[in-house]
């Protein structure tokens, strides 16, 4: 039932939001805009490589809070790479 897989989809936002950098949940609008990018003319020199669309996850947030505290940063908005 949709009431079921609203609540559902709900609860795994909210647990995926805190272990990501960036803090807001995946639609599925984030897939279609890298497909239309592979698609493009702008990744013709992409090869070979995969595309992650997930919000920073398999990176994590661990890795984004080691970053900062590295460079001495206070705020994500504050990161050189």
């Amino acid at each position: 039932p949709p009431e079921e897989t609203d609540k559902a989809y709900e609860m795994m936002s909210e647990r995926l939001v805190g272990a990501q950098p960036i803090q807001r949940a995946g639609q599925p609008e984030d897939i279609a805009q890298a497909a239309l990018y592979l698609a493009s003319d702008l990744s013709t020199f992409v090869n070979g490589h995969p595309l992650v669309v997930d919000g920073g996850l398999i990176g994590g947030k661990n890795w984004s809070d080691s970053r900062i505290t590295q460079q001495g940063l206070t705020s994500d908005d504050d990161i050189k790479t």
